[in-house]
């Protein structure tokens, strides 16, 4: 008797080992299987990374933008619509806007904006203050 209270099966037998090469079989495909599965996953976490990133810099281009044309209609002095004064304030330090792109921000945002602040500096006089 076996352990488990089975009878021990005869490991010499033609069946026994037709039995272990079919689970030997079984637990390669099963495990191939695994390693295809997980490979997509990583393949699929590539993917998604790399479009997040594309997109938080085309946000961030986007705020920029509009940083300057928020920058031109103030100094238009014009009165803005609230829509547009709702988005600003969210695009201000601390908005919902820019709270998106704290934990990818390279600090390349700043020398552009400077840049480009100096820019207009140069073509419209005074110095644009950005929130």
């Amino acid at each position: 008797m076996h352990c488990s209270g089975l009878k021990k099966p005869n490991e010499s037998s033609v069946a026994y080992r037709d039995l272990r090469e079919r689970n030997n079989v079984a637990v390669r495909k099963s495990r191939e299987k695994s390693r295809a599965a997980k490979l997509a996953m990583i393949e699929r976490h590539n993917q998604l990374s790399l479009a997040n990133v594309q997109l938080k810099e085309a946000m961030r281009k986007r705020l920029r933008e509009l940083k300057v044309l928020r920058y031109l209609l103030v100094r238009s002095r014009k009165t803005l619509p609230v829509s547009l004064l709702d988005l600003f304030a969210a695009c201000q330090i601390g908005g919902p806007l820019q709270a998106l792109l704290v934990d990818c921000d390279t600090g390349s945002d700043q020398s552009v904006s400077d840049g480009f602040a100096r820019c207009l500096e140069v073509q419209l006089g005074g110095t644009p203050e950005f929130n």
